[in-house]
């Protein structure tokens, strides 16, 4: 009989996915996780009796057929395929070389990836590979449609208008996407968080610049991020507004004073919505941030679908890791 696996999809630096392994390991059942340092090597695809026979050969010896994967895991990064591989062509085709091999790396190897997310999707799985990171406009325009409320916003490339919106007062400035983050001569750089806005970077502007994000500041009694899996939630309360810190941003972390964490019930008919949310977004897993107001209204802020956990873990001792790990052995 041949061994059954886990594939995992994960940065190779995750301590989650570390600790996921760990209980597939207790459970008895083998993973193939990939990253920079473990890829699939090369692919074998063939029609046998009206299917299709997938074999997948990794960088590390295995190979092994699809039907020997009983469970996957989109945890971050992508799926790593035909790194490095040798592409031979005609001689005829040296003056369009870089061209040629640049449509073999977006297209070819694009649409195998297509397929093989497509067969992956087809078993037991947990997150979505085609969200990636997820898309907050998408987000935020489906969260209202659910009836949850979400902040007033503006993103414009004209200066003036930000402007006239800024004298308004109140407002914050919020990455579109993810927060970008580097090293350069020991300088930390990162934008990751919400921050409060100079009201005069743009006084003198008069020319379209790139487009900007503000948000209007809400007034919280707590931040709450919530892991989402199958439809179950699992809340933790942020008493992040405590610390000057870290009151306009928990990610803004204190390390003198940090923030008190505690395991936080939502309400039911908040949770509904996130669960119609999650369903026209297409995911089984994330982790979504919302603010409870000083008036008690619950606003929605983000979705990640492959948010960190560990956080709220750490504090309310939910025993997530044994859960993603049983979810994903369908135990």
């Amino acid at each position: 009989m041949k061994d059954k696996y886990i594939f995992i999809i994960s940065k190779d630096v995750d301590d989650s996915t570390n600790i996921v392994m760990k209980w597939l390991d207790r459970f008895g059942v083998k993973v193939i996780r990939t990253g920079d340092y473990i890829w699939i090597k090369s692919i074998e695809i063939k029609k046998t009796n009206s299917v299709f026979d997938v074999t997948l050969n990794f960088n590390t010896g295995i190979s092994l057929k699809m039907e020997q994967i009983i469970g996957f895991w989109y945890r971050k990064s992508i799926l790593p395929i035909l790194k490095g591989l040798e592409i031979i062509l005609p001689n005829d085709y040296s003056i369009i070389k870089e061209e040629y091999i640049d449509y073999l790396e977006k297209e070819e190897s694009g649409a195998l990836k297509q397929f093989l997310i497509h067969e992956f999707e087809k078993i037991n799985h947990l997150g979505n590979i085609k969200a990636e990171n997820g898309n907050k406009l998408i987000a935020f325009r489906i969260a209202e449609e659910v009836g949850l409320k979400t902040p007033d916003f503006l993103i414009s490339s004209d200066s003036n208008k930000l402007n006239k919106r800024l004298k308004k007062g109140g407002y914050i400035v919020k990455p579109i996407q993810d927060g970008f983050q580097t090293y350069n001569e020991g300088i930390l750089f990162k934008n990751y968080y919400s921050n409060t806005f100079d009201l005069n970077m743009f006084k003198n502007i008069e020319n379209e610049i790139f487009p900007s994000c503000i948000q209007n500041y809400i007034s919280k009694k707590i931040e709450i991020r919530t892991f989402y899996i199958k439809g179950e939630m699992y809340s933790m309360a942020i008493f992040s507004q405590s610390n000057k810190e870290t009151e306009v941003d928990f990610r803004n972390y204190s390390e003198d004073k940090p923030n008190r964490n505690v395991p936080f019930k939502l309400p039911n008919q908040i949770e509904n919505k996130i669960h119609l949310l999650m369903d026209k977004l297409g995911l089984n897993t994330g982790s979504i941030d919302l603010i409870l107001t000083p008036s008690n209204d619950y606003v929605f802020l983000e979705v990640n679908p492959s948010g960190q956990y560990g956080m709220i873990e750490a504090s309310c001792f939910y025993g997530l890791d044994k859960l993603i790990s049983k979810e994903l052995v369908n135990k």
